[in-house]
């Protein structure tokens, strides 16, 4: 890790160090340090996959408000061609880019007790992805009784 970040001070300009080093820093569990690293990555790259990291390390850290505000910035990008791999556990899936931010949008409803919001962003990722899983899982704990009170719905995130 020193190193990375002696090599990136000496060329803050590369992009791929820098993403190095904010993924170190994600996996080791300092995600202020990982945020404050896509931060610098994103203002360089305007890249919607490190907005979406910025997004899942915000809701990580439990600022809602920025999270929410990252995720709309997204909708309001040219996301059609874009595709991102969703974590799930041991597994991944790779979903378009809108149906994840949909799913997110309706994680954070959820945690908000906004859960007609949330269904219907759970089901508008579904309708771009329907073989979205996470998305899917989502909509099935919301409707369960007693909704909102048991598993904490999952975004994909790192």
């Amino acid at each position: 890790m020193i190193q990375l970040s002696q090599s990136l001070s000496e060329n803050p300009g590369n992009t791929a160090l820098l993403e190095m080093v904010a993924v170190s820093y994600q996996n080791i569990g300092n995600l202020k340090e990982a945020l404050a690293e896509y931060e610098r990555l994103y203002a360089q790259t305007k890249s919607p996959q490190q907005l979406y990291q910025i997004a899942t390390l915000q809701y990580g850290l439990e600022r809602s408000g920025e999270c929410k505000s990252s995720l709309q910035q997204l909708m309001l990008m040219d996301l059609e061609k874009e595709k991102i791999s969703i974590n799930m556990g041991q597994q991944s899936q790779e979903v378009p880019m809108r149906a994840a931010v949909m799913n997110f949008t309706g994680v954070l409803f959820q945690a908000n007790k906004q859960l007609a919001d949330a269904k219907r962003s759970f089901e508008e990722a579904l309708k771009i992805a329907p073989n979205f899983v996470l998305a899917k899982n989502n909509l099935d704990n919301l409707n369960r009784p007693a909704a909102g009170t048991g598993t904490k719905p999952a975004t994909g995130g790192k």
